[in-house]
């Protein structure tokens, strides 16, 4: 089992015997230490937080599989979608379907646990089997990597949004939205400092709408980091771009979102 800060698990609680969904993998130890209460662990020793947040455990290598597996799917859970003639993840996804035993669907074959996804804004479907989970679907899970040990945690249920408790906003790390015309007006504004998501600072403005990174940076007219209006493709790296946002062809099927302007400002 390969894990990564970030992933979605199923976490077994040895004190109920039930597996928990909402497993988050939030370290991983790189050499041998003591952690928490002198325990010692091994290098690729995992921290996991589950069960709402509400527990944390450190797991060794030779645990996994009987302690922590990776994460299943139910019907309704939010996934990640990969597509390949664009080469990229969609993260709107859900899963609407779960084969319990091997069956022929839209004239495949598919084995017991293969599940159908909806995705890019419900207008595509597809079956995916176990052997491609990870590689073609993920679940979504959100995470904080640094001070993981002070934040508290929100894992999204299927659909729901994301984050940890929301910090104070920073408002010195502030940004202009302008030329905003029509219905995606509500982007427009100031935005401010609000919180971390996937490594990345997230902005929000007065409005409600955001600004946030998911393989690259994105904005959105209200606070849901599965759709998004604008965006910067090319933008990978640490900090927000300034300059030009195109509106994405999704949501400019009318053609009467012209492009947006970010630039950054000084704090008010």
């Amino acid at each position: 089992m390969s894990v990564a800060v970030g992933d979605p698990v199923s976490v077994l609680s040895r004190s109920s015997g039930t597996w928990h969904r909402d497993g988050v993998i939030v370290k991983i130890l790189v050499e041998a230490t003591t952690v928490e209460g002198e325990q010692p662990m091994p290098a690729g020793a995992v921290k996991v937080i589950y069960d709402g947040t509400k527990s944390a455990k450190w797991v060794p290598p030779e645990a996994f599989g009987e302690e922590i597996r990776e994460a299943d799917f139910q019907i309704g859970d939010g996934v990640s979608v990969f597509v390949r003639s664009k080469g990229l993840w969609i993260s709107d996804g859900f899963v609407e379907q779960v084969l319990e035993e091997a069956a022929t669907v839209d004239e495949v074959s598919m084995p017991a646990g293969a599940i159908k996804v909806i995705y890019q804004n419900k207008e595509y479907a597809k079956w995916i089997p176990p052997e491609l989970f990870g590689d073609e679907v993920k679940v979504l899970r959100s995470y904080v990597p640094e001070n993981v040990d002070e934040l508290v945690y929100s894992v999204p249920s299927a659909l729901g949004a994301e984050k940890p408790a929301a910090a104070a906003a920073d408002e010195d790390d502030a940004y202009i939205v302008s030329k905003v015309a029509g219905a995606a007006r509500a982007v427009g504004g100031r935005y401010v400092r609000a919180g971390v998501h996937n490594e990345r600072p997230k902005y929000k403005n007065g409005s409600g709408g955001i600004i946030f990174f998911d393989f690259w940076w994105k904005m959105n007219v209200k606070d849901d980091i599965l759709q998004w209006c604008y965006e910067v493709k090319t933008a990978t790296g640490e900090e927000l771009p300034c300059g030009t946002w195109n509106c994405t062809r999704f949501y400019n099927k009318s053609g009467s979102h012209p492009p947006v302007e970010v630039k950054k400002t000084p704090p008010a």
